[in-house]
């Protein structure tokens, strides 16, 4: 049962890594094409004014220290390690459906 628990989080996270890595190319291209105020979230708007190397870096490196976090917190609450990461997914999931179909609406 743990194993399986446990395999159900590593999905989880493989998950955030594919979202994250899907929404950082939208991003970009996003941006690419309306300037680069237009991004939404404030600290990625400062990181990608600078060069937008430098925002895709520090997005990277944002996800790559959530998955160890998790990993390392999984070991004394798996529960809550689990939730926060199924939260993630869906939060990403969402995003990803705001990349999909705002371009559609003209949004």
């Amino acid at each position: 049962m743990t194993q399986t628990k446990t395999r159900y989080l590593y999905l989880l996270l493989a998950a955030v890594v594919y979202l994250n890595a899907f929404d950082l190319l939208a991003t970009l291209a996003w941006c690419k094409a309306n300037g680069l105020d237009q991004e939404i979230n404030p600290l990625m708007r400062y990181f990608m004014a600078i060069n937008p190397l430098t925002g895709a870096a520090f997005k990277l490196f944002a996800v790559a220290s959530f998955v160890i976090l998790i990993q390392y917190g999984s070991r004394y609450n798996f529960r809550l390690a689990y939730q926060g990461t199924f939260l993630v997914v869906i939060l990403y999931s969402a995003l990803l459906c705001w990349h999909l179909i705002g371009p559609l609406l003209n949004i």
